[in-house]
C-alpha cells in the first residue's frame, strides 16, 4: 500500500482543477480531486478534508500540503498535520503568519516527510 493517499482540494472550480492536474501530469496519481462549486463548502471549511480522510485514508496518516493561510486553516480545522509548501503562491507578508508541522522548499522534498 502506498504510504500516502493523493488528493487535491481546491476552491477553484473542479473542472478547471482537473484540467490543471492533467496538464501537470498528476491527475492519474490522484485518488480524488475536490474542487469548488460542488457538494463541499470552500476551504478553510474542514468537510472536504474530512471526506477524504474518511473515504481514502484507511490506516495512513493524513497530511495536508499547501501554500496558503487558507490551507493551514483547513488542516487545523480538520485536526490534521500541515506541511507548508514555501515555494507556493502566498505573498511573503502572509507567509510569516503560517505555522506548520513541516515545511518543504521544493516539491521533491515531499518524499522526506
Amino acid at each position: 500500500m502506498c504510504p500516502y493517499y493523493n488528493s487535491v482540494i481546491t476552491n477553484k472550480p473542479e473542472t478547471f482543477a482537473k484540467q490543471i492536474c492533467e496538464g501537470l501530469g498528476i491527475l492519474k496519481h490522484l485518488d480524488i480531486c475536490i474542487g469548488g462549486r460542488n457538494a463541499f463548502p470552500h476551504k478553510p471549511d474542514k468537510l472536504s478534508a474530512e471526506y477524504i480522510i474518511n473515504n481514502y485514508a484507511e490506516e495512513r496518516t493524513p497530511i495536508l500540503v499547501g501554500d496558503s493561510l487558507v490551507d493551514m486553516e483547513t488542516a487545523r480545522n480538520a485536526c490534521i498535520m500541515f506541511c507548508f509548501a514555501s515555494y507556493g503562491y502566498e505573498n511573503s507578508h502572509i507567509k510569516k503568519q503560517i505555522t506548520s508541522d513541516f515545511t518543504i522548499k521544493k516539491f521533491t522534498e515531499i518524499n522526506n516527510l
